[in-house]
């Protein structure tokens, strides 16, 4: 970061903390990655999360984060950068996703629903980002399994005729809006690849139905896919989906 010493805030805000006993660390991610289109944020998330392991000395300390909330980051243009289009965000959601297949004991949580100005860089509700986080800590450290904590997430995807569907899991009681509005950011694309706004319902308890008129042969869905994206895909908890690119898609 401009300004910075590198290494000044660890030795100053971290350090000082090692003599202490951890079980884990809830990380907000800075948004300076995002804007300098960070493509190996996955594997630096990964070197940090093992030097701090090492240096509390607790292998397998949890380290629980947060994706990046919707903001006009394509607005914050600087000459030291190159131009961030309005698929940044999504594109550094899909690092921040990686880093979670990547290492053992990691998480993250959804807080695309807490943003009441887009031009505001961090969400207003900071005591909302702490009670997620804290679910995941609950559901999956203190023996707590009935909370639920992770918003629903797509598991599979299936071209029935002319629409796609979608199977989630981590749904609790089921799918639903939280605005009792038609479900917004969903896209597919044909064959030509080009994605376009997609009509979408939900079906049963964990399923999204994805059409357009104009497309007969889908072949690809997305769904939360720009900077200013706020779904209101929801489980029964309340809890948004998790935004996705790439999703297993098979014909029936």
């Amino acid at each position: 970061m401009d300004g910075m010493i590198p290494g000044g805030r660890y030795e100053t805000m971290v350090l000082p903390l090692i003599p202490f006993a951890i079980k884990g660390c809830l990380w907000y991610q800075g948004e300076s990655n995002c804007m300098i289109r960070d493509r190996q944020y996955a594997e630096k998330y990964q070197v940090l999360v093992d030097s701090w392991r090492e240096a509390f000395n607790v292998p397998g300390a949890l380290f629980y984060s947060v994706l990046l909330a919707p903001h006009l980051y394509s607005n914050r243009m600087s000459k030291d950068r190159p131009p961030v289009t309005a698929e940044e965000l999504p594109i550094f959601h899909q690092q921040q996703i990686k880093a979670r297949s990547m290492i053992p004991n990691t998480d993250f949580v959804v807080v695309s629903d807490l943003v009441d100005k887009l031009r505001d860089i961090h969400p207003s509700y900071k005591w909302k980002v702490g009670e997620r986080l804290a679910r995941v800590a609950l559901a999956k450290d203190y023996g707590l399994a009935e909370v639920v904590w992770s918003g629903p997430c797509a598991d599979k995807a299936e071209v029935v005729a002319d629409s796609i569907v979608v199977s989630f899991g981590h749904v609790a009681d089921g799918l639903k809006t939280n605005n009792k509005g038609r479900l917004d950011w969903f896209e597919i694309a044909g064959k030509d690849g080009v994605f376009r706004p997609a009509l979408a319902d939900i079906r049963g308890r964990n399923k999204v139905v994805v059409y357009h008129p104009e497309i007969v042969q889908p072949v690809q869905v997305r769904f939360g896919w720009h900077e200013t994206a706020m779904p209101n895909l929801v489980n029964s908890e309340g809890l948004p989906a998790i935004p996705f690119s790439r999703v297993s898609l098979s014909e029936r």
